[in-house]
């Protein structure tokens, strides 16, 4: 994991003491049950989120202003285990700053911290970090006082602001402007780097690459007939194939969260709220009636939006006491026959965000084919309203829970190739 350092101290045995000190102020609280748990970290305010192994999970955000990192491990006994690791800023920095998203492997790291070259003292550069935590600038970009990251693709692509603009930044080619003397943000990116999705001006735009990391050409979304101009791409989903965030809507008077594909198409919308978490099957929506926030899940094809708090509930887990309200990251996961979901966000109690949440969702269904648990495999679970066919770009907790245990490959769907193996079951015990 890295060592363990605390830039405003001294010398490795007080960073270490540090970290722990603070480490031990921050209350954490978890639940499992089945293959599904729930962390929540009191203080975090939370980035983005990986898997790096079948065990081990990634929650990367700041706590009091300091760039942090927590490691969530599990055993096969359920035990849920946390360790915080406070990141160093840039060498000359006062150590302020955030750690804003991770890549899936867990060995880049993006955000900002204090950088000792910006004209401003208090003013913070775009920093990636390595698996040992070293920081590197990015620089800030040309007439930029400040810079950061808000996600960095798998080949190391970051994407953020500079100054008062939307940039795409690299170790190699430093900060490229992406939206002119318009303004606005770049605020995700694609795994292959080729989709970003961010802002020119107040109008909702996505890019798509004509040299990856280099060159970037905006594709503006589509807004349909009672809406405005007006709005912001949040998410991209990591094969870039789709995109979501919002835009005003005049039948609303207010900001609705939207879907979009890679070519800028409107593929759904949702009620007032936005979109920031997306991935590939699955929408995190933020709902906002009324002033209060709350955080929905949609599968696959938008049908069936199931309240995180009750979705969790149902699965046996432990809740914070505070409502959650943002989904700020989601993520397939897939390790062998493990199909489940990551989702990382806060929850709220009137207004104020008090906890981090991350929470493991699993796709286990227990028995394979014995869907009604009565130890054999007959016509009883012989389920043919189960057939999906093969319905790409789905996700296996997209099903209804009794037919998941016909889903043998966990890829979303119950199509021929499950019914084959349905066959090779049947009859046994």
């Amino acid at each position: 994991m890295g060592r363990l350092s605390f830039r405003v101290c001294c010398n490795r045995a007080s960073r270490f003491l540090a970290s722990a000190f603070l480490s031990s102020l921050i209350p954490v609280s978890s639940s499992f049950a089945g293959g599904s748990f729930i962390v929540t970290i009191e203080g975090l305010n939370p980035g983005g989120t990986a898997q790096t192994s079948e065990d081990t999970f990634l929650v990367t955000g700041e706590v009091n202003g300091f760039p942090v990192v927590y490691f969530v491990t599990r055993d096969g006994t359920g035990t849920i285990t946390t360790a915080m690791q406070l990141f160093p800023g840039l060498p000359g920095g006062s150590g302020f700053g955030a750690v804003a998203d991770v890549t899936s492997d867990g060995t880049v790291f993006g955000g900002r911290s204090d950088s000792p070259s910006a004209p401003n003292p208090t003013a913070q550069e775009a920093t990636v970090w390595d698996q040992l935590a070293n920081p590197q600038g990015l620089g800030l970009g040309a007439g930029a006082t400040d810079s950061g990251v808000s996600s960095i693709s798998e080949n190391g692509i970051a994407v953020g602001k500079a100054g008062a603009g939307g940039a795409v930044m690299s170790l190699s080619n430093g900060v490229i402007d992406l939206t002119g003397t318009s303004g606005g943000a770049a605020g995700d990116i694609s795994d292959d780097g080729m989709i970003i999705g961010g802002t020119i001006g107040s109008v909702p735009v996505l890019w798509k690459a004509t040299v990856v990391g280099l060159q970037y050409t905006p594709i503006y979304a589509e807004i349909p007939p009672d809406g405005v101009a007006a709005g912001v791409i949040r998410g991209v989903s990591p094969s870039g194939d789709r995109v979501g965030g919002e835009f005003f809507s005049l039948n609303e008077l207010d900001y609705v969260g939207a879907i979009w594909d890679s070519t800028g198409l409107l593929v759904h919308r949702f009620g007032v709220g936005h979109i920031k978490a997306v991935s590939d099957g699955v929408v995190g929506y933020n709902s906002l009636v009324t002033g209060i926030s709350r955080a929905y899940i949609y599968y696959s094809d938008w049908s069936e939006p199931l309240l995180l708090e009750e979705h969790l509930a149902n699965l046996g887990l432990d809740l914070p006491a505070a409502g959650i309200s943002v989904i700020n990251d989601t993520i397939r996961i897939k390790h062998g026959l493990n199909n489940g979901l990551l989702l990382v966000g806060r929850a709220t109690t009137l207004g104020a965000y008090t906890v981090a949440f991350l929470a493991y969702l699993s796709c286990e269904p227990g028995a394979k084919a014995d869907c009604n648990g009565d130890l054999a495999v007959d016509l009883l679970d012989h389920d043919t309203t189960c057939l999906t066919g093969p319905r790409p770009g789905t996700h296996c907790l997209g099903l209804p829970t009794t037919c998941r245990c016909l889903d043998f490959d966990q890829d979303g769907n119950v199509d021929l190739r499950d019914w084959a193996r349905f066959q090779i079951e049947f009859g046994s015990e």
